[in-house]
């Protein structure tokens, strides 16, 4: 799984004087990152270094800074969700970058000056104050990579877009001295390139199915709406709430799927399908009505706690022929899908 280091930038405040477009379009980058830190199963980092040099400048955006931003502009925006929610994430050292490099175990000394990250415009950007912390960050980032440490393999940096260059920033320095001893070029040169992400829809490709499914209800529930954002965001601007249901995960687990990356990844496609509310288009998924027996006037199953439908559509053809039952539940606000279980094609089983 991906280890995501969140770049200062993003969280630095504009200046009082920016154009009140400019600062709601940092409000909404800066909420749309925070929530994936919270919320979504990759590791999160951050600076604390950083947000001491920003707070002693005044642009770290805590209540006071948020509040005089909104006050000046006369945003509509929940500064006290907003400050709580940064506070949360940058506040909590336990998910400092550097404090994460020295559990490696490794001491790096480098010739002065010796340490560059291009392209240039992605340092550039960071304040004066802030660059030698950067720059040494980076550079004990690159040596753990060169020094073939896992954790630092999976290191990508969520950042602001840098238009028209590569989706990565090559960090370089000179060794002069690293215990345990550090593989290096014949110059004593160290070099490492480490992948951006500039919106979430960059972390879709670093999902690994089966870590989000040994995470339970919050991994699975993470990799169906990123499923959805990535097959239907554009066809159905907003997906039907859901929810696993409590019997979910055992029936993959009983099935023996746990481990079946395919049929893992053909459920959760299936599950995004159905929140969008687009499985019915999709032939292969021969969505219908569970009904109360194999009669052809039998009544579709409804739960009489709720008036819940009960459904089931196909995730595999072959073998043991995979169905998914869910529920579809009517609220005052639409509807809401309860996913009740995985079955082989002759088990009609739904978990109330």
């Amino acid at each position: 799984m991906a280890n995501i280091f969140v770049d200062p930038v993003i969280v630095m405040a504009p200046s009082n004087d920016a154009s009140r477009e400019v600062i709601e379009a940092w409000i909404a980058d800066l909420e749309i990152w925070l929530k994936e830190a919270l919320s979504s199963p990759f590791a999160w980092l951050h600076s604390v270094q950083a947000t001491y040099l920003l707070e002693s400048t005044g642009l770290f955006p805590n209540f006071e800074v948020l509040r005089r931003l909104q006050r000046l502009h006369g945003l509509n925006v929940n500064i006290t969700q907003i400050a709580r929610n940064i506070n949360d994430f940058f506040r909590n050292e336990a998910f400092d970058l550097s404090d994460s490099l020295d559990k490696l175990e490794y001491l790096i000394e480098v010739e002065e000056g010796s340490i560059a990250i291009k392209p240039e415009q992605f340092a550039t950007r960071w304040l004066d104050s802030m660059q030698a912390t950067m720059h040494e960050l980076f550079a004990r980032a690159c040596a753990g990579k060169c020094a073939d440490r896992e954790f630092v393999r999976a290191l990508h940096i969520a950042t602001l877009e840098i238009r028209d260059i590569a989706k990565e920033i090559e960090v370089s320095a000179t060794l002069l001295d690293s215990v345990p001893e550090i593989p290096r070029n014949a110059d004593n040169s160290i070099a490492q390139t480490f992948p951006l992400l500039y919106t979430p829809d960059d972390l879709l490709p670093l999902i690994d199915v089966i870590e989000l499914w040994d995470k339970g209800v919050s991994g699975i529930t993470y990799a169906i709406e990123q499923q959805y954002k990535k097959d239907w965001q554009s066809t159905k601007a907003a997906p039907m709430k859901f929810h696993i249901g409590h019997s979910f995960l055992e029936s993959v687990e009983t099935a023996n799927l746990g481990t079946n990356e395919n049929t893992l990844r053909r459920i959760i496609k299936a599950a995004a399908a159905v929140i969008a509310d687009q499985a019915k288009h999709i032939k292969s998924y021969k969505l219908h009505e569970l009904r109360e027996s194999a009669a052809g006037n039998s009544p579709q199953r409804t739960r009489v706690r709720d008036n819940a439908k009960a459904w089931r559509l196909m995730i595999g053809q072959h073998g043991a022929g995979w169905r998914m039952h869910y529920w579809q539940i009517p609220t005052s606000e639409g509807s809401t899908v309860e996913f009740s279980n995985i079955v082989k094609e002759s088990d009609d089983t739904i978990y109330e």
